[in-house]
């Protein structure tokens, strides 16, 4: 609304109250003057008299004039303050209409604060479970590990000690068998020498024979010689040396029987030397195959020992507690941050509220000056600053929710523990076997002993001294009793092969030093 506004003089640009005081001063001092002229005019002259009439009337038109000048003032300043109050009340109009916009943004901003406060409580709750699960997760995992630990400690204790239990025994086994060996070799050499002595009787008796043979020929020269006088003689010593002749000739007979029993006897025990010999080198494959394996169990077992300590369990838990306590130190201050955000939006509601009751009514917008209508835009500028302050409370919660990326961390961590599973029950699937193996090792050598006290029973009737077909007819049954007692099935044989794979690395040198001589003298038997 723009009236037109008559141009004013230049004493009408004076303000109102410049105005007023003129015109003030201007009747005073046309009162007094008045006073004063009609108390000059009662002293006066004439002449006198008219001048001040003249002057009065002077001051009369100038009041005159000042008085229509203060009316069209006053006019102009009531058009301006209507033009005022018009302009007022129409902005007055504007921010009524506005009203109800504000108040739904504000409502729309007190309903995203509550939801953004509900949602900041839901995820207090939610660390508060994260946090108990943690350290719930925690101590059943230090407990389960723990537990595991020790139970690995007592199947490595168990382990030691049962290596210990059957590295004895199988020395043992290894001593008496040695002296069983020892035995067998002093039989052989002794049937050895009763072939040898069997042999010189034989070569003994063929030079007796040749000598008989010489003297009969040159007796024969002799008889020829003398044959006409000792006919009769001759042919009775003829009987005579017959019948002599024939019982060198039984008893040739009888030595040849002799020898050839000697000799299939020889020809038996040497089949049964080649049979040791065998099942010796037989023995010894095995027990290198078990020597192998055994290394490579030991292998296992060391790299399974040196793994353990290496992957450093305690590091582990050490770190595990660690990052447990980052966590919670992380949590701690995710806490406090929410905390403080809390506080904040509790601020901005109490602000939002003051600012609020501060809101002027339509009737004070309508009675405020023209200058307050800037204030619009101040309120505006606020609600700006609280729409900015609204999304910077947005971008913390989320980077609250990505904080919350712990929970890959966490199951990583899971992953890592299912993983090492497999590795223990491993390791005590391994434990397990060489228990069951120490335990048959132990069976194996307590039938060993058992059987090592058979024939240690017939060894005095081995030493006693007797003839050869006496000794013979002896070492024999007692070589097909060693023969019995070593024909053990393949298990025994894979078992006693193991013992002595898994004792070969534990002998002393002396033992070794006896094991070649057993070694070394087994050929030369199998080839007697």
């Amino acid at each position: 609304m723009q009236e037109e506004v008559p141009e004013a003089s230049p004493a009408s640009t004076q303000s109102p109250a410049d105005l007023r005081l003129a015109v003030s001063s201007l009747s005073s001092l046309a009162q007094a003057t008045a006073r004063g002229t009609t108390s000059r005019l009662r002293a006066m002259t004439p002449t006198a008299a008219i001048k001040d009439g003249a002057l009065q009337n002077q001051l009369v038109n100038v009041e005159e004039r000042l008085n229509a000048q203060i009316l069209r003032v006053q006019q102009q300043g009531d058009r301006l303050r209507d033009v005022a109050l018009s302009r007022m009340e129409a902005k007055v109009g504007a921010f009524e209409t506005l009203q109800p916009k504000f108040d739904r943004r504000i409502a729309e901003l007190s309903g995203s604060v509550k939801g953004l406060s509900d949602e900041m409580q839901s995820q207090l709750r939610r660390v508060d479970q994260i946090d108990s699960r943690l350290w719930d997760w925690r101590h059943q995992l230090e407990e389960e590990i723990r537990g595991r630990l020790s139970e690995v400690e007592q199947t490595l204790q168990q382990t030691a000690s049962s290596q210990r239990i059957t590295k004895a025994s199988a020395e043992d086994s290894a001593k008496k068998m040695a002296t069983r060996l020892l035995r067998i070799e002093g039989a052989l050499e002794e049937h050895h020498a009763n072939a040898e002595d069997a042999s010189t009787g034989i070569v003994q008796l063929h030079s007796r024979l040749e000598e008989l043979e010489e003297s009969h020929q040159l007796r024969h020269a002799q008889h020829d010689e003398a044959f006409g006088a000792q006919a009769e003689r001759l042919r009775a010593k003829e009987v005579e040396t017959g019948a002599a002749h024939a019982a060198l000739e039984l008893r040739v007979n009888d030595t040849e029987s002799l020898l050839q029993a000697t000799s299939h006897k020889l020809d038996v025990l040497t089949q049964e030397c080649n049979d040791f010999r065998s099942r010796l080198e037989v023995q010894e494959e095995k027990s290198r195959s078990m020597r192998t394996m055994q290394d490579t169990k030991d292998e296992q077992f060391r790299a399974l020992v040196d793994r353990v300590e290496r992957e450093n369990f305690e590091g582990r838990l050490k770190a595990l507690q660690s990052r447990i306590q980052d966590m919670e130190e992380s949590g701690v201050q995710a806490q406090e941050q929410l905390q403080i955000l809390q506080q904040g939006l509790e601020r901005q509601e109490q602000n939002q509220q003051y600012q609020l009751g501060r809101l002027p009514s339509p009737r004070m917008l309508a009675a405020a000056e023209p200058a307050e209508a800037g204030q619009s835009r101040v309120w505006q500028g606020r609600l700006d600053k609280l729409e900015e302050q609204l999304n910077s409370v947005q971008e913390q919660l989320e980077a609250l929710r990505g904080e919350q990326s712990l929970a890959p961390h966490i199951s990583a961590l899971v992953t890592q523990l299912k993983d090492i599973t497999p590795k223990v029950i491993s390791h005590d699937s391994d434990l397990q076997k060489l228990r069951d193996k120490v335990q048959s090792l132990e069976s194996f050598t307590g039938a060993a002993e058992v059987r090592s006290f058979e024939p240690a029973k017939d060894s005095p009737e081995v030493e006693e001294p007797q003839g050869p077909k006496q000794q013979s007819r002896q070492t024999l049954p007692e070589a097909q009793e060693e023969a019995a007692a070593t024909a053990q099935t393949p298990a025994e044989t894979d078992e006693i092969d193991m013992a002595n794979a898994g004792d070969e690395k534990a002998l002393t040198p002396q033992q070794a030093r006896a094991a070649w001589q057993l070694r070394q003298n087994s050929p030369r038997s199998a080839q007697v």
